[in-house]
This record gives structure tokens, C-alpha cells and sequence, in this order.
């Protein structure tokens, strides 16, 4: 086949075109391909910084990092991901300012400095920062509304103060809050980044990697908190634990072998430990002495008092056979050091088995109940709790009594977790329901006439929750 020359020359032209268009795809094609290439690298990059992240975020958390390493690492992967050349975080306290808690690079004020002399100067004051209140500025802002922006060029934009210095030149900013639910922990800020293949600003995607960044941050903080807090509910529940373990070695395991005394005790504390006494001990020539005590409140400082009580009861009871004496020395001690708002209501008795008596003087506690064969009393005496006043009103109101104990008497001795238990229509136990329990029982021992009156306690009151703490104590004179 021959072509005529126009034809000729017209196909040569089509073969020629095909082929520089085909070169010219062919080139564009390696160049998209190139730039797919790098952005799935950057992708998988960002996607192993990101795991990496998380998975030292899960164990720092785990192994308790302080908050302030837990936010140099969130610093420290914004830039990588990012390519931030400086960044801060402002964190929230506890007056809803928020503080620069840390930083990297050179991260300029967002708000107009007062002017220095020094460039260290300059230096020191930006490690120093200033803090923000809530709605205050573009910080305060991000942490009131708490949404993250991009501000690709912040020379153009009101909101950021322009400085003079050249190292201070604000080239791109993100601001991002850091929340978790309702929970502000602070504001995450990221300054100009390193211009990697010239990038000279941040991207939407550097603003939404960042967001996602610090919302895994705020998680991690939360958990954070929440891990610490039950550290911290751990050592209390430890340091409670031994509490309550040395108060019960303070209360006696045993009492004093008498074979004319039988003597039965309960404390129930209504917190795990609890401010209420009872201690019976041996005294000179076959005596026994024997106390109740309530400190006022509940929980640990009330059991601190308590031991400190006890522990000077024993010291002065055997200093001194009056049990006023040794309640007036008590108050001598404890008033001048007690808070003004605790105070110690006390009854101490010295009982003589073989002298059929009982001697007791009263700060302030319930009235002790007498029972006996067809009589039940009150025994009656005046006297204020120990902390309450000065020596002089203390003595002044001090009664010290002696009664009768005779075979087959009980002296029942209470606090007012007891008298103060109430029912469903808030009528109050009372003591003279237990005086009526001590007359109606008085066959069995002492053991058995406290079950009896626990158990009516727990009826009258049905399924109330235990408000004060409960002690009982007995003695049945054989």
C-alpha cells in the first residue's frame, strides 16, 4: 500500500503525537506514583508512631508515671508526627487557670510580654510561661469551647500577638483541647512546623492527627487519675486495715481471771475503726477496774483519741485509787492538747468483789444501769466530758459515788450508739429499754443479757444502717 504525500505526512504527525503524549503520561505517572508512595509512608509512619504511642501511654499508666512524663511523651509524638518544632501544654489547676506543665522547643507567647533587655531574660520568663484563665485569650478560648483549630497563617489572624523577635515568629499554629467527657485537663499547642519536603504549615490532617492524639492523652489521664486514685483508696484501706487491727489489740482479748466476776463485752465500730473504749483491768488487792469510754466523731481520728485515752487511763489508774482523781488528772492532760471540736465522755469504776462495792465517777457518759433481785437503778453523778473545760469547771463538776454490788448484780455499762438507735419513725432506743432488758433477764450471764439487749437493739431498729459506733459491757457480780 502507498500513501500519497498529505496522508503521509499526516500519519508520521499522529505517530508522533501518540508518542510524546504517551511519554508525557508515562512520566506523570511516576511522579503520582512517587507521591502515593511518600504519602504511604508517611501514613504508615504516623500509624506506627500512633501505636507507639498508645502502647507506652498503657504502660506508663500502668506502672504509675507521674503526670509530668505522661505529657513530655504526648509532646514528644505531636512533634514527631506532626513535625512541630515547638509545643506546649497548658494544664489545668485546680483555681480553672491553666499552666504551661511542659513544653519543648522555643513556643512563643500568644499574648504581648513586657520588653527585655537580654535575650536570657527573654528565655527564662518563656520557661517560667504565663498562665491563662478560662476564656481567657486563644487558650483559655480552646478551653472553654474545647475544639482543636488550625491557624495555617497566624500573621494574618487577631487572636495571635505578633512579636518583634525573629524567634518568636509564629509561622503555623494548632491549639487543641485536652478532654475527656466532661473532664478539661488542659490545652495542647503546636508552633511552625520543620518544613520536611517544603511544608511550611500545618495541614487539616496535622489538626485532626493532633485532635486524636490528644483525645488518647485525656483517656490515658483519666485512667490515669482513676489508677491513682485507687492506689491511694488501696493505702488507705491498708493504713484503715491496720488501724483497725491495732485498736483491737488495744481493747482487751481477756479479761482478769475472778471467780466472783463474770464479764462479757461487744464493740461494734460503725466505720471500720471507731472512737468508743472499754477496758477492764486488775488493781491492788483484788480490785477491778473497769471503764467505757466514746470519743466524739467517728473513724481514724476518733481512734487515735481513743488510744491515747486508754493508755493514760491504765497509767493514772494505778497512780491513783479515786476514780475522780484520775479522771480530773485525764482532763489536766488531754484538754490543753485536744481539738476544740473533740471530746471524751468517760465512766470509770473501781469494783471491790470481796466489799460488795462499786466506786465510780462520771465525765459525761451515759448513766451505768444496777440491776438487781427486784430492783433496777440508775446510778446517778455529775460530772462534763474530759476536754470540754478548764481544770478548775472540770473539778467543780466532778462527783465521785459509791453503790452497793451484790450477789447476783449486774452493772451494765453502754455508749450512746446504743440508747441513740432509732426506728422507722425515728423513736430512739433509750436506756430505759436496756433497764428493762437487765430486770427481765436476770438468770442467765453476763454474756447472755448483752445477746438479748444486741438483739433487741437490731429489731428496733430493723435494717437501718449503724450510724454510731456500739459498745456494751457487763459485769455480773457471782
Amino acid at each position: 500500500m502507498t500513501f500519497a504525500q498529505p496522508e503521509l505526512a499526516i500519519l508520521t504527525s499522529a505517530f508522533l503525537g501518540a508518542g510524546i503524549t504517551g511519554m508525557f503520561f508515562s512520566v506523570y505517572a511516576r511522579q503520582r506514583r512517587r507521591e502515593f508512595l511518600a504519602k504511604l509512608a508517611d501514613i504508615s509512619s504516623e500509624r506506627d508512631i500512633v501505636t507507639d504511642y498508645i502502647n507506652r501511654w498503657v504502660a506508663a499508666v500502668s506502672d504509675g508515671g507521674s503526670r509530668a512524663e505522661l505529657l513530655q511523651m504526648l509532646l514528644k509524638t505531636v512533634e514527631r508526627s506532626t513535625g512541630a518544632t515547638a509545643s506546649c501544654v497548658f494544664e489545668r489547676q485546680e483555681d480553672d487557670t491553666l499552666l504551661a506543665a511542659a513544653s519543648h522547643g522555643l513556643f512563643p507567647p500568644l499574648r504581648a510580654m513586657k520588653n527585655f533587655s537580654t535575650r536570657a531574660e527573654l528565655i527564662d520568663h518563656l520557661l517560667k510561661r504565663e498562665s491563662y484563665k478560662l476564656g481567657d485569650g486563644l487558650i483559655g478560648g480552646i478551653g472553654n469551647n474545647r475544639e482543636g483549630i488550625l491557624i495555617e497563617r497566624p500573621r494574618a489572624d487577631a487572636r495571635v500577638y505578633h512579636h518583634d523577635d525573629p524567634a518568636l515568629r509564629l509561622l503555623s499554629l494548632i491549639v487543641v483541647p485536652i478532654s475527656f467527657q466532661d473532664t478539661l485537663f488542659g490545652v495542647l499547642a503546636l508552633a511552625n512546623p520543620r518544613g520536611a519536603r517544603g511544608k511550611k504549615h500545618f495541614t487539616k490532617h496535622d489538626l485532626q492527627l493532633t485532635v486524636a492524639l490528644a483525645e488518647q492523652a485525656a483517656l490515658a489521664l483519666h485512667n490515669s487519675d482513676l489508677v491513682s486514685l485507687r492506689l491511694k483508696q488501696n493505702r488507705f484501706d491498708f493504713d484503715l486495715s491496720v488501724a483497725s487491727s491495732i485498736q483491737t489489740m488495744l481493747l482487751p482479748g481477756a479479761f482478769p481471771k475472778n471467780s466472783q466476776l463474770d464479764i462479757s463485752a461487744c464493740y461494734h465500730p460503725a466505720q471500720r475503726v471507731g472512737g468508743d473504749l472499754y477496758d477492764v483491768f486488775e488493781l491492788s488487792e483484788g480490785q477491778i477496774g473497769v471503764a467505757i469510754a466514746d470519743v466524739s466523731g467517728k473513724g481514724v481520728p476518733a481512734s487515735l483519741l481513743m488510744a491515747i485515752t486508754q493508755s493514760h487511763l491504765r497509767h493514772l489508774a494505778r497512780m491513783h485509787n479515786s476514780p475522780a482523781k484520775v479522771l480530773s488528772e485525764m482532763n489536766k492532760i488531754l484538754q490543753p492538747e485536744i481539738r476544740q471540736d473533740m471530746f471524751v465522755t468517760i465512766l470509770y469504776a473501781v469494783i471491790d468483789p470481796e466489799g460488795h462495792s462499786i466506786v465510780y465517777a462520771r465525765a459525761g457518759h451515759e448513766l451505768p444501769i444496777l440491776a438487781g433481785n427486784g430492783r433496777t437503778e440508775f446510778l446517778m453523778s455529775d460530772g462534763i466530758a474530759i476536754g470540754m473545760a478548764a481544770q478548775t469547771i472540770f473539778d467543780g463538776s466532778m462527783e465521785e459515788k459509791r453503790a452497793a454490788f451484790a450477789k447476783g448484780d449486774r452493772l451494765i455499762l453502754y455508749t450512746d450508739g446504743l440508747t441513740e438507735a432509732i426506728n422507722s419513725i425515728g423513736e430512739e432506743f433509750s436506756s430505759r429499754r436496756i433497764a428493762q432488758l437487765s430486770q427481765q433477764n436476770m438468770e442467765g450471764g453476763a454474756e447472755e443479757l448483752n445477746n438479748r439487749i444486741l438483739k433487741a437493739v437490731e429489731n428496733f431498729s430493723g435494717r437501718r444502717e449503724q450510724e454510731d459506733d456500739v459498745t456494751l459491757l457487763t459485769i455480773r457480780h457471782l
